[in-house]
């Protein structure tokens, strides 16, 4: 009976000390029941997670596809740049453009009978165009030498206005030409930059 008694006390003891703690962990539990749940998501958070991955998921492929599209028209600036006349690379255009057209003629055989003072026209701060018109008298081998050498130059000239007709039109030995040439010029320093650097 004495051993019955000194247990039930020792357990009364035990529970009185459990109970304080069985409150305190109520009481942390109600607090932060919000964290706690966060620990444990339910199915509707989990799919609202799964819903908002996916959208993430899209946002970032539309974002790596623009990315990609940039990348692409930077890629084919910098190619057709190549064919542009920038001052740092090939001097100043309005003194250098009409010596270029002499030396490619020169190269080609032709002998120019006229060539015209160089025009500029400025499309914006970062592009302009040069324009000459040029007239020549020559056999059709060497005019045609001329406008391919024209081509492959570098800078590249491009035709806006081409007249071929012969001299004489009791004789097609020799073939006038007469047209206007234009010169893209990238006045500005960013993209000049842009250019020269990728060159290297």
């Amino acid at each position: 009976m004495g051993k019955l008694k000194t247990f039930i006390s020792s357990n009364r003891k035990a529970a009185l000390g459990i109970i304080p703690v069985v409150v305190l962990s109520v009481i942390v539990m109600i607090l932060y029941v919000k964290e706690i749940a966060a620990l444990w998501p339910s199915g509707d958070r989990i799919q609202e997670e799964i819903v908002e991955l996916g959208n993430m998921h899209k946002e970032l492929e539309k974002e790596i596809g623009e990315v990609r599209t940039i990348r692409q028209i930077r890629e084919n600036f910098i190619r057709q740049g190549k064919d542009f006349w920038i001052p740092k690379r090939d001097g100043d255009i309005e003194s250098s453009i009409i010596k270029k057209i002499e030396d490619i003629a020169k190269t080609s055989g032709l002998k120019l009978q006229n060539i015209g003072n160089a025009r500029l026209s400025k499309v914006n701060e970062e592009i302009s165009f040069m324009e000459v018109n040029i007239e020549a008298k020559s056999s059709m081998e060497e005019i045609s030498r001329f406008i391919s050498d024209l081509y492959k130059a570098n800078p590249c000239f491009y035709w806006r206005k081409c007249v071929l007709r012969p001299f004489n039109p009791r004789d097609a030995k020799d073939i006038v030409l007469s047209g206007t040439i234009n010169v893209v010029s990238l006045t500005g320093d960013g993209v000049a930059k842009v250019l020269m650097e990728d060159e290297k």
